[in-house]
């Protein structure tokens, strides 16, 4: 029994990004409230059609960045950015992380990334597979962005929590429910955002929460679920 069994493959969750992008710059409600995050989604599909459309992967490359402008931080406007990586071979990922990074016009206010530490993976000190950082490293993209960020001690890794699979659209569903106003109330409640949503929590969250479940009613002795199952220790 492994946390990492309950994750699907990089062929599977590399499409499931693909076509996030797709329903992305395809839905009006997006056009018309979030026309960075449109245009990235849409200039990442045309710049990357050929590796997109090949049928037979065996190496996986997905680094997507961009904005939700406009958002309330308490009661002055910001911006969100958002950035996904994923490097991954037929069978086995390499890098899988998520990043949101919440700003004003100098700063960056709060930055929070998600990563996936499969077991494959060597490291020297034991991870949770599913975690999440505060504040984590920042990209070459976001240290262009020249906001001051001395505040942050941003090499610091640990601690790593233990936290639920992360895709691109839970990633930016999170966002649109916590800054909440006109434009992302829309998008929350929009119809097909919201089939996207349910796609990606059956595809990540309903295996994830059986795994869960299941280690419950099997394991025995003296068997942690935070120590053994959430670091894939055993």
């Amino acid at each position: 029994m492994s946390m990492s069994s309950c994750f699907p493959t990089p062929i599977i969750f590399f499409k499931n990004e693909i076509k996030t992008l797709d329903r992305i710059r395809n839905n009006p409600i997006f056009k018309k409230n979030f026309k960075r995050l449109v245009y990235d989604a849409d200039d990442y599909l045309i710049r990357n059609d050929a590796s997109i459309r090949k049928k037979v992967p065996t190496k996986f490359n997905f680094a997507f960045q961009s904005r939700i402008e406009g958002i309330n931080i308490n009661n002055r406007l910001g911006t969100a950015h958002i950035g996904a990586l994923m490097e991954a071979k037929k069978d086995d990922y390499g890098i899988l992380t998520y990043y949101f990074m919440i700003c004003d016009t100098e700063k960056v206010i709060r930055k929070f990334h998600f990563d996936y530490t499969p077991e494959n993976i060597s490291k020297n000190v034991s991870h949770p597979v599913f975690h999440l950082q505060y504040p984590g490293d920042l990209s070459e993209h976001l240290q262009s962005l020249k906001l001051a960020h001395e505040h942050l001690e941003c090499g610091l890794s640990e601690p790593r929590i233990p936290f639920i699979p992360m895709s691109l659209a839970l990633t930016i569903n999170l966002l649109l429910k916590e800054f909440r106003n006109r434009e992302t109330n829309s998008a929350v409640e929009d119809r097909t955002w919201r089939a996207l949503i349910k796609t990606n929590e059956n595809l990540l969250l309903s295996t994830y929460f059986k795994e869960c479940n299941r280690f419950f009613l099997v394991s025995s002795g003296d068997s942690l679920f935070t120590n053994d199952f959430c670091y894939d220790s055993k």
